[in-house]
C-alpha cells in the first residue's frame, strides 16, 4: 500500500487559485500558521503546498471562561473547499458558549496541493491537535481533553484523526513523523464528533448500495484512485481499541453521504468496544451544519443535534459542571 500512496508525497510548490472560504474567523480569534517554522527540502511543508497564501491555519476561538476542553473543528467541503462559516465559525461560537476552546482548522484541500491530496489533510489535523496540546496552558486547556469535530469531508478527516494515529496506521501515512512534534506530542484525539461524515469509499457487505460511492475519494487520491487506496481510507476498517469515544449524527434524507456511513463506523466502534453514540434522524439532507432555525434560514433545514452532543460531552466530563469519572 505504501507504494500506492507515494505519488501523493512528491508534490512541488506550484501556484494555484485560492480556496474559497465560507466564513472568516470571528473577531478576536487567534490565527496560528499551522506549519510555521517547518519546511521541507523544496521549501514547502510536509505533504506539499501549492500557494503560500493558502497555507493551512488554526483559528483559535477562546471562551470567556475556559473549562479545560478544546475541540479542533474540521469544516466540510468535499476536500475541494471549506465551509468555514456554518460548519466552522458558528460551531466555534456554540462551543465557546459552553466554555470549550474551539480551533477551526483550515486544512489543505484539492486546489492547494497539485496531484493527489492525501496525506496533507491528515497531517494538518494531526498537527492541529498537537499544537493545541503544546499551547494547552496558554489557552486554559487540559491536554487530555482535546477532541475533534467534523462535518461531511471534515467528518472523514475527524474520523481519520480518531483512527490513523496508531503505529499500525503508519503505512497509510508515510509522513506521520514529518511533524517535529510527532515524537513528543500525541496526535490521538480524546474524543471525536462526526456530523453527516463520509466514512467509506467501498461498498460494504450487508448494507444497501451507497450511491456516489467514490465521492471525494477521487479528490484525495486523484481520478485514478485504486481500490486499495479507497479501502485504506474507508475508516470503518481502521477502528481499533485505541479509537477514542465517538458521537455521530446522520439523516435518512441524506442522499449524498447516506446514513450508512455513520452506521458502519458505529458498528466498528461497537465491535472494538469503543464507546460510541449514534443518532440517525429521519428528516434532513446534507450540509445543514448545526441544524435548527439557522439551517432553515439558509434554506437547508436539518435537525438540531447540539443538545444531544452537549449531553454526551457532559456525561464524559467535557463540559463545565460535568459529571466526574466518565470513561
Amino acid at each position: 500500500m505504501l507504494a500506492a500512496l507515494l505519488p501523493a508525497l512528491l508534490v512541488p510548490a506550484l501556484a494555484a487559485p485560492p480556496v474559497e472560504l465560507m466564513g472568516s474567523p470571528a473577531e478576536g480569534a487567534v490565527v496560528l500558521p499551522l506549519w510555521e517554522g517547518v519546511t521541507t527540502a523544496d521549501g514547502s511543508i510536509p505533504g506539499g503546498l501549492a500557494d503560500d497564501a493558502d497555507a493551512p491555519t488554526l483559528a483559535i476561538h477562546t471562551p470567556q471562561t475556559p473549562n479545560g476542553t478544546a475541540v479542533i473543528v474540521c469544516p466540510g467541503g468535499g476536500y475541494v473547499t471549506l465551509a468555514t462559516g456554518h460548519e466552522g465559525k458558528d460551531v466555534a461560537a456554540w462551543l465557546n458558549e459552553r466554555g470549550v476552546t474551539a480551533a477551526v482548522l483550515r486544512y489543505r484541500v484539492k486546489k492547494q496541493v497539485p496531484g493527489p491530496l492525501h496525506p496533507a489533510p491528515l497531517l494538518d489535523v494531526q498537527r492541529g491537535i498537537r499544537l493545541m496540546r503544546k499551547h494547552a496552558r496558554e489557552y486554559g486547556v487540559d491536554p487530555q481533553k482535546v477532541g475533534v469535530l467534523g462535518f461531511s469531508a471534515g467528518g472523514h478527516l475527524a474520523a481519520s484523526a480518531a483512527t490513523l494515529h496508531t503505529d499500525a496506521a503508519r503505512e497509510l501515512n508515510p509522513l506521520a513523523t514529518a511533524d517535529p512534534l510527532a515524537d513528543t506530542v500525541s496526535a490521538r484525539p480524546d474524543f471525536a464528533v462526526m456530523i453527516y461524515p463520509r466514512i467509506t469509499y467501498i461498498q460494504p457487505e450487508g448494507l444497501r448500495e451507497i450511491p456516489r460511492l467514490a465521492g471525494n475519494g477521487g479528490n484525495l487520491f486523484g481520478g485514478e484512485a485504486t481500490e486499495e487506496q479507497l479501502a485504506g481510507l474507508s475508516l470503518q476498517t481502521q477502528v481499533t481499541a485505541e479509537t477514542p469515544p465517538c458521537f455521530l449524527v446522520a439523516t435518512n434524507g441524506d442522499a449524498g453521504v447516506p446514513a450508512e456511513n455513520s452506521v458502519l463506523f458505529w458498528r466498528a466502534c461497537r465491535a472494538a468496544n469503543v464507546p460510541a453514540e449514534l443518532h440517525v434522524f429521519d428528516q434532513g439532507g446534507h450540509g445543514w451544519g448545526m441544524g435548527g432555525p439557522a439551517s432553515e434560514a439558509r434554506g437547508n433545514p436539518g435537525p438540531d443535534w447540539t443538545g444531544l452532543c452537549a449531553d454526551w460531552m457532559t456525561g464524559r466530563g467535557l463540559l463545565a459542571g460535568a459529571a466526574d469519572g466518565a470513561e
